[in-house]
């Protein structure tokens, strides 16, 4: 076969395997909400609001892709669902082209991007109402134009690295650190020639990569992201004391998340041809790690999320460092994992019909009569119901009354108003046990869920499925 005969065969497989994987996720697309991202984006898609200072192309490109959806009568998770699928299979597509771009052989690069799809954090994100899913893809367009960059150091193998982060940083805000944590991968990858070419090829990457955050910051109206050099030198104080969480941040974000991956490529450390490869793999995840640590700390978990962009250099060294069928079974382990997370996840569904069963029960006690339930909730899985069955259940989230006091009589007039209103359109309004517990967890709920029970005629309702009051516009 001749290289153009072999480079198209490549692409052919490369198009198979990204097809596979957009089927697969679309498959698997979860009805249960992942985090309060998920919530913004579908309060965001079904008011038609673009408005997003982090991630300045997402929420464009989603209301794109549901206007060419919407003949298809998906809900809007699903649509949210579908186009995080197609992040994957984008994903999965350069992921094959980089591993290919690389030099591995066509076993070794099967084996490695059927790990990567099946790769619990990748398998999640690209079936998740998140920004990660559609990021997925064009980091590892990143990825894909680090590896042709270091091969072929041309102008035009710069131009598409200076797109590619481009594109990814205006996409998600954790894009901005592609260019520093594909650095260590890029010198670890690029052939050994001569001192001088390296230098060269190395200013070129230093070069493109400041081209693509220009040409980012230039799109993107110049918004400052959420995860950046201000914001850490802006709190560098607490950002000292945060690197401490380091650690653990590689384990709940790293390690887990992509296992076995992870730790097929921690082995391939004692292996030296591919020593090289292997620390450069880690200092990228170090590269991410190190930000992720001061944003998230110790309470949150983001499973996997931010590092991502991570997935293709740990692929490779994976498939250079092992036999394509030691890859393999490594595939089949991830796919497990990640069958068994999906499907727990996706239980909170089954809590999501739950609620709303037990509310509609609720307003028809209230009234004596079928009624729409509006739920005043204070915590995600009541929010999570309303946004996922709209418009089968109203929601007003509770937290957001809790004004300050100067404002505190206009508010409760606002909502008793509002009240009344829907009350007049055949509507109840109802607050949980649930959500009323939330609230006490605080002084301020605790007070905002006393004055709503004492401001409004709260009406004791329990019924299967639903405990708590009625509430009737009060003075």
């Amino acid at each position: 076969m001749t290289a153009r005969g072999e480079s198209v065969y490549s692409n052919l497989l490369g198009i198979g395997w990204a097809t596979a994987a957009l089927l697969l996720y679309l498959w698997q697309g979860q009805r249960a909400l992942y985090a309060e991202d998920g919530f913004f984006i579908l309060s965001s898609l079904q008011t038609g609001s673009c408005q997003n200072t982090s991630h300045e192309a997402y929420l464009p490109l989603l209301s794109v892709f549901a206007r060419l959806v919407e003949g298809f009568g998906w809900s809007p998770i699903r649509t949210v669902t579908a186009l995080s699928a197609i992040g994957g299979a984008l994903g999965i597509w350069f992921t094959h082209a980089g591993l290919r771009a690389a030099g591995l052989a066509p076993r070794q690069a099967h084996a490695a991007t059927a790990a990567v799809a099946l790769t619990p954090a990748v398998a999640f994100f690209a079936t998740a109402v998140e920004y990660h899913g559609l990021f997925f893809g064009f980091a590892q367009a990143a990825f894909w134009a680090t590896v042709r960059f270091a091969r072929q150091p041309t102008c035009g193998s710069a131009s598409l690295l200076v797109l590619a982060m481009a594109a990814a940083a205006l996409v998600h805000s954790t894009g901005w650190l592609l260019p520093v944590a594909l650095l260590p991968f890029w010198l670890a990858t690029v052939p050994r020639r001569a001192p001088r070419l390296a230098v060269g090829v190395g200013l070129g990457f230093a070069l493109t990569t400041v081209l693509g955050v220009w040409l980012a910051r230039t799109l993107g109206v110049g918004s400052t992201p959420p995860i950046g050099p201000q914001t850490i030198l802006a709190h560098w104080p607490e950002a000292v004391v945060r690197t401490r969480h380091v650690p653990l941040t590689l384990l709940r974000e790293w390690l887990w998340p992509f296992a076995p991956l992870s730790f097929l490529a921690g082995w391939a450390l004692l292996r030296t041809d591919v020593r090289a490869v292997a620390l450069g793999c880690f200092v990228t995840a170090l590269g991410y790690a190190l930000p992720c640590a001061v944003i998230l700390t110790d309470r949150l978990c983001e499973h996997g999320a931010y590092l991502l962009p991570c997935i293709g250099p740990l692929a490779l060294v994976a498939a250079r460092r092992f036999d394509w069928r030691v890859v393999a079974a490594a595939a089949l382990i991830g796919g497990a994992i990640s069958g068994q997370r999906l499907t727990a996840h996706d239980r909170i569904y089954d809590d999501y019909v739950a609620i709303v069963t037990g509310a509609t029960e609720a307003a028809r006690s209230a009234v004596g009569q079928a009624a729409k339930p509006i739920l005043v909730v204070a915590e995600r899985i009541e929010r999570g119901a309303c946004m996922a069955l709209a418009p089968s259940i109203g929601c007003v989230y509770a937290p957001l009354l809790q004004v300050s006091d100067a404002h505190r009589e206009a508010a409760l007039a606002g909502m008793a108003h509002y009240l009344r209103t829907q009350r007049a359109a055949g509507c109840v309004a109802l607050i949980s046990d649930r959500a009323a517990h939330a609230l006490a967890g605080s002084r301020e709920g605790d007070r905002l869920r006393r004055t709503l029970l004492e401001h409004f005629g709260a009406q004791r309702i329990v019924v299967d499925g639903f405990a708590g009051w009625a509430l009737h516009a009060g003075s």
